[in-house]
């Protein structure tokens, strides 16, 4: 272990209690009758689909660096500022969002 970091307690495990929903008669006797949307689901069906083949990838995408931390310090910030420029909560969620949101853009603008 770290010593800035101490170890994380252990969560307390407890069984939880069994929920009793009680059924309603239309429910008890067919799940048909209870929702709508049973019998359109029974007649679905999955299938494997054709894909197209993909474009190989071209020469500069397989001779390019990885990013640098400095560019990835730098992404960051310019999703921070994206997301308090919308007035959005910084969360890693939304930050992993914003990140991909730039990088998109940023692509597009180059062709």
């Amino acid at each position: 272990m770290s010593r800035r970091h101490p170890p994380l307690p252990r969560p307390i495990c407890r069984p939880l209690p069994p929920i009793n929903i009680p059924l309603r008669e239309s429910c008890a006797r067919s799940p048909e009758a209870a929702d709508p949307l049973i019998p359109p689901l029974h007649r679905l069906r999955l299938e494997e689909s054709q894909t197209s083949p993909t474009a190989p990838p071209i020469p500069t995408t397989l001779r390019s660096n990885p990013p640098t931390w400095g560019q990835l310090k730098q992404l960051s910030n310019q999703a921070q500022h994206l997301m308090e420029g919308q007035g959005v909560n910084v969360t890693p969620e939304n930050m992993f969002v914003a990140m991909l949101a730039i990088i998109s853009c940023q692509s597009l603008s180059n062709y």
